[in-house]
């Protein structure tokens, strides 16, 4: 469907992120390349050495993709899509805001945040590798994105946590900014499409009064938008929580509930052109494509 709308052709080709010269021949005569693959992970959600399971991915998928880079000779332009998890961190004052001057010199195996960690090194490896070559670089940092799922399984992609707070699950008492998929897709092109964007990296993120939630005042915020629907906020809590707590959570578990981080987006408008959506507008295209589909069977209120 999208073909038809569509001019010019797309030509689709098999590589491997692993595999050196993987790359190679669909990089032979582009004008841009965007690299946006990476593991989101967390050491709780992959089997094994997190490291070797979330880290290793990023940064060596961004050696051969940047190897594959340096072969063509047509390239001018390459867009990096790294996070704010390579800006954020956990140490800074409550009234400090992130911007694009900020690097994550915190995440480490230590505090066991791996993709934080991972991120950064790959962005750091992208720009390392730019230097002196014949193509410019743009770095792309966006935040936690929602908006329209288009699959089931992308409903427990980063529009999860909105899916838990229909169903009721629990969950930590998470500060989160969001921002809106088609928000970030617009960032990639003009990121394409403007010189002046060239050797820049960009925070994309909502505007923060309006985009930065903890889940109680999200669950309020859908409720009211969905007063038949039942939407909770069910937080972690209790002994067990505080054995947890105590006992087996990371540094890195325990700074992402107790340290609210915020962002400014200011540079993305002026060099970007970015006009954000309203978030309200996106919270609602998210939650009506996850039940407006059947993707998710919310709960009902109880008359």
């Amino acid at each position: 469907a999208m073909a038809e709308k569509a001019s010019g052709k797309l030509e689709l080709f098999s590589a491997d992120l692993f595999k050196a010269g993987s790359y190679d021949k669909a990089f032979d005569g582009a004008d841009a390349v965007v690299h946006c693959a990476a593991i989101v992970a967390n050491k709780n959600s992959v089997k094994g050495d997190a490291y070797k399971a979330i880290v290793d991915p990023s940064v060596a998928g961004t050696v051969t993709v940047t190897e594959s880079i340096h072969k063509s000779k047509s390239i001018k332009r390459v867009v990096h899509t790294s996070s704010v998890a390579a800006i954020q961190t956990y140490d800074k004052p409550s009234t400090h805001v992130f911007s694009e001057e900020d690097w994550n010199t915190w995440s480490s195996t230590t505090n066991e945040d791996y993709y934080g960690l991972g991120k950064t090194l790959a962005e750091e490896k992208a720009i390392l590798s730019s230097h002196g070559k014949d193509y410019d670089l743009v770095v792309i940092n966006p935040c936690v994105v929602v908006g329209t799922c288009l699959t089931k399984k992308h409903t427990k992609a980063s529009p999860v946590f909105i899916r838990q707070l229909l169903y009721g699950n629990a969950m930590a008492d998470t500060p989160m900014t969001f921002v809106d998929v088609e928000d970030v897709a617009m960032a990639h092109l003009e990121a394409l499409r403007r010189p002046e964007a060239g050797n820049n990296r960009f925070v994309i993120a909502g505007d923060d009064e309006t985009s930065f939630f903890r889940f109680p005042a999200l669950a309020d915020k859908m409720q009211k938008m969905y007063p038949d629907l039942k939407v909770d906020a069910n937080l972690y809590g209790g002994v067990m929580f505080n054995l947890a707590w105590t006992f087996t959570m990371t540094t890195f578990e325990k700074a992402v509930i107790q340290t609210d981080v915020h962002f400014t987006n200011e540079k993305s408008k002026k060099v970007l052109g970015l006009k954000y959506a309203a978030f309200d507008d996106t919270l609602k295209r998210t939650v009506d494509s996850m039940v407006d589909t059947g993707f998710v069977k919310p709960r009902k209120k109880q008359p």
